[in-house]
This record gives structure tokens, sequence and C-alpha cells, in this order.
């Protein structure tokens, strides 16, 4: 026959990355942040898969320099805490420093999109949490319908 092989068409399985992609990485924590604000519990431990997927493949990154990595691997350590997670409260526990140590990792790039880094001062037993948002609108992901709209803008990446 004269189609064409399947092998050919597929990538190298050991691709050397030089450069972390860092949009993409936002958008799967994004997914993440959204399933916590709907309390979505099933969700929220799929999105969290799936960015500890993309991180372990970003620790393959050649090119990142040491702080970059540090911050990739702090993420690595702290999205398995979500593997072992079952409840809603342990998650958004979770998320707080996971948000604190991407949105320090983010703030070495430009995005292409506009983010913004918002502020609850209740989260974190009244020490206040961070998370990057899409939307310029509050929409909380520690309390969810709780306080859906308890926090502020404090910046925007």
């Amino acid at each position: 026959s004269n189609k064409p092989s399947m092998v050919q068409n597929q990538q190298e399985p050991h691709t050397i990355i030089n450069s972390l992609d860092i949009d993409s990485l936002v958008n799967v924590y994004l997914e993440l942040k959204n399933n916590l604000v709907d309390a979505q519990l099933n969700e929220s431990l799929i999105s969290s898969t799936s960015m500890l997927t993309f991180i372990e493949k970003a620790l393959n990154v050649s090119g990142l320099n040491m702080e970059k990595r540090t911050y990739l691997e702090k993420l690595n350590e702290q999205l398995k805490l979500f593997t072992s997670a079952s409840t809603l409260p342990e998650f958004r526990s979770y998320f707080i420093d996971l948000s604190t140590t991407l949105v320090q990792l983010t703030k070495q790039y430009e995005l292409n999109d506009i983010r913004y880094v918002q502020f609850c001062p209740m989260a974190n037993a009244g020490k206040g949490a961070y998370w990057i948002s899409e939307d310029a609108e509050i929409r909380n992901p520690y309390y969810g319908d709780m306080m859906l709209k308890c926090g502020e803008t404090i910046e925007e990446l």
C-alpha cells in the first residue's frame, strides 16, 4: 500500500525542550482553580494530576536556570500532596502553597495572556492566600459558594 507509515509521524520520545511553556502550565493550573471554585472534587483530582504530569515533563527542560528549576521542583512536591487528598478542604489547603509558588515562577516569565494575582484575606486560617485567575472578577477557590466574591485583585501578571 502507498499509505505513509504511522511511525514517521510520531515525535521522538526524548524531545529536548529548551523552554518551559509557562502559558500552558498556568492554563492547567486554572482548570484546577476553577474546579475548586465549583467544589468539584473528582475534577480537582484529575486536574491536579494533569498538572503534576506537566511539571514532571517540564523538569526535563534543558534550558531552565536554577531558580526556575527550584520552583518547578517545589510545585512537583506540592502537587504530590494532592494525590493523597480525599476532601475539598484538603485540596484547598494544598492549593495555598501551590498558588504561592506558581505566582513566584510565573513572575519570571512574560505571559501571552493577562492573568491576575488575587488574594483572599480570610483563607489560610486568616493569614490570607493568593491564587492566579484568568478573570478580574473574583471567584474564590478557597471557599467556593460560601464566599465566592471574597478577595481582591492585587496585580496583573
